[in-house]
């Protein structure tokens, strides 16, 4: 809605819609929905970037150098939002002043399991591959009920890092993330990584070049939809989640507009045929 003020200069939805984001930004800080509030930003930068006005380089570079250390910051404070948002703040505040490489991306979790995922592999140096079995459960990510089958034949790459390496963690239902390199590794070896990585950056590549090639709404959602995937969540656990993730979460603003026009253009339809057949009993 903010990008439809935007885009049609109305003030009203412009105003309003900010108003309703706001809010809803309010309720995600409160109950620790970083992601989720990370995401969207995301979304409404591509929407604006390529839908709108392109925004400068120097700040998208400023939001990066600012956005990275503030995320940091709100994961460090949700442990003490139990007491509350604004205590949450002040402690955290006070533990980075102290502290201030907390904020690093190099001390983000986000960062450091993914890459400790591969790192346990070869230590460990007793890995048997897969051979291909973790993709069978991606294949059935994107299908409600079929997708447990799928689950029971595959292989779950986290799952097994965490009753291999952090049998404590599962124990009390945690997890930790798990990156795309190690998935390719226990698949297929160096090759594994290879193939793995070259189809994590192909994919947004061709979704790119079919917007440019066919600039509409619809392209564009799709777009907004993937870039955010690939940037975040695509970098900390695998395929399978990542799929899931994609189809159920990411894409919906895509869908639920495909969805209407398709509702819409039936309807055309049938209004067309209606007036067409009045016209020729008359």
């Amino acid at each position: 809605m903010i990008f439809y003020g935007l885009k049609y200069n109305s003030r009203k939805y412009l105003y309003g819609s900010s108003f309703l984001y706001l809010v809803v930004v309010y309720i995600l800080l409160l109950i620790g929905g970083r992601s989720t509030l990370v995401y969207t930003i995301l979304f409404g930068i591509v929407l604006i970037h390529y839908g709108y006005r392109r925004i400068p380089s120097r700040f998208i570079i400023l939001g990066l150098v600012a956005g990275i250390p503030l995320a940091q910051f709100y994961a460090l404070a949700r442990y003490f939002l139990p007491n509350g948002l604004w205590y949450a703040i002040s402690q955290t505040w006070n533990i980075v002043v102290q502290n201030p490489s907390l904020l690093i991306p190099s001390s983000a979790n986000e960062f450091v399991q993914p890459a400790a995922s591969l790192l346990e592999m070869l230590r460990n140096g007793d890995i048997k591959f897969v051979f291909g079995r973790s993709y069978l459960s991606t294949i059935g990510a994107p299908i409600p009920f079929i997708s447990r089958l799928f689950v029971q034949a595959g292989f779950d790459p986290s799952l097994w890092r965490l009753q291999t390496f952090h049998p404590e963690v599962l124990a009390v239902g945690g997890g930790l993330g798990y990156s795309p390199v190690s998935e390719g590794y226990i698949n297929f070896g160096i090759l594994g990584i290879v193939v793995h990585l070259f189809v994590f950056g192909y994919i947004p590549g061709v979704v790119y070049k079919r917007f440019l090639s066919k600039k509409n709404v619809g392209s564009l959602l799709f777009l907004a939809g993937i870039l955010p995937l690939f940037m975040l969540d695509g970098m900390r656990i695998h395929s399978a989640s990542f799929v899931y993730k994609w189809t159920r979460s990411y894409l919906m603003p895509w869908l639920v507009f495909v969805i209407i026009g398709a509702i819409y253009s039936v309807n055309r339809e049938q209004i067309s045929r209606v007036k067409k057949a009045e016209k020729n009993n008359e």
